[in-house]
């Protein structure tokens, strides 16, 4: 534990990605109490059980477009009522600091009463310009991507910082059990997702995929029937997945088809390293100097190249179990939650020096 001068820290986020349930546990270590915002769990029963359906009924029938909602501007709908609610737990609190993980949208309104405001930006690059526009609400804002730091910079935003994402050892362990699966994925469908998937099986059959919207997708194309297996998979069997897969694939969807251009790391680049098991993925900018391409983890640029690295590495086991060894050490070395906590409370530190007269 370490003296900071930061005592009391409020997260908001939700439950879909545990984020916040790692987090907590990080900062505790430092002596700092933390109290958790969960999005989700802040929603009025009149939007749950009434809002919510009726919307959906209006969006299957197509009496609305999907992009609008019916009772938006009512105050128990969700997003009026979630606001309204993390505006009156900052009051009861009064945190030294709220830290936004973003991706979750809030009214400025929610979280002004809070004296200092920090936001973590984790989604796709692709909406940066939503990131720039309330940066300046915010004492110090982050980026998964460095291309998100440098456009805020551009912007004349200078309190803003890379943070990537970590990973909790605890979790995400080892386990000696069968290796049935040779190539394992998690995420949602996407045109592009599915290329590299195509090229996948073009090599083996025995692969499976965890994601939203895939069965709706590729319900015609037989290859795909049996691979499917659900739409999510958390926790646990999450990891008790990646431990059963020969190789686990990576494939980011934003930035299409973007290589080193692209930028941003997702959770997946630290979690199935620190499982010990070896990681197939697409380029971005941050690999080179997060990762030894080809020692810790292996990249491809091309569904072409990833079917080579895949017939590669289901041929010579030596070399995956190396591979993936070597990736666990690196991400237990530098993409610890210890880290990541001692970053941000750096930032809480220097934003306090300057408002000293």
């Amino acid at each position: 534990m370490t003296s900071s001068p930061l005592k009391k820290v409020l997260l908001a986020y939700h439950d879909k990605i545990p984020l916040m349930r790692y987090m907590k546990p990080a900062f505790e270590r430092q002596g700092i109490a933390v109290i958790t915002f969960d999005v989700n769990a802040n929603m009025s029963w009149v939007d749950r059980f009434f809002f919510k359906r009726i919307n959906k009924i209006a969006h299957n029938l197509r009496i609305i477009p999907k992009s609008r909602k019916l009772f938006g501007e009512h105050p128990l709908s969700h997003r009026n009522y979630y606001n309204s609610r993390l505006r009156a737990v900052i009051e009861q609190e009064q945190p030294d600091l709220l830290f936004i993980v973003r991706g979750i949208d809030y009214e400025p309104s929610s979280y002004a009463p809070a004296p200092c405001r920090f936001a973590w930006w984790i989604e796709s690059e692709d909406g940066l310009a939503e990131a720039y526009a309330e940066a300046a609400h915010f004492q110090h804002y982050f980026f998964i991507s460095q291309s998100g730091v440098e456009g805020a910079r551009q912007r004349g935003l200078q309190q803003v910082s890379y943070l990537p994402h970590g990973v909790d050892p605890s979790v995400f362990q080892p386990q000696a059990i069968e290796r049935d699966i040779d190539v394992g994925f998690v995420g949602f469908w996407s045109p592009r997702r599915q290329r590299y998937l195509e090229a996948v099986l073009d090599v083996t059959r025995h692969v499976v995929i965890y994601g939203p919207r895939w069965w709706k997708n590729t319900w015609r194309l037989r290859r795909f029937w049996r691979i499917v297996r659900g739409r999510a998979i958390h926790g646990d069997r999450l990891v008790h997945f990646y431990n059963r897969c020969k190789l686990v694939l990576n494939v980011t969807n934003w930035g299409e088809d973007g290589g080193p251009l692209r930028s941003g790391m997702n959770m997946r680049l630290f979690e199935v390293p620190a499982t010990g098991r070896p990681l197939l993925t697409d380029r971005c900018r941050e690999l080179d100097s997060s990762f030894l391409p080809g020692q810790e983890l292996a990249v491809f640029d091309s569904p072409e190249e990833l079917r080579e690295q895949v017939q590669y590495y289901l041929e010579h086991a030596a070399a995956r179990e190396a591979m993936a060894a070597a990736g666990r050490q690196r991400v237990l070395a530098s993409a610890s939650y210890d880290l990541m906590i001692a970053r941000i409370c750096a930032a809480y530190e220097d934003w306090r020096t300057r408002q000293k007269p």
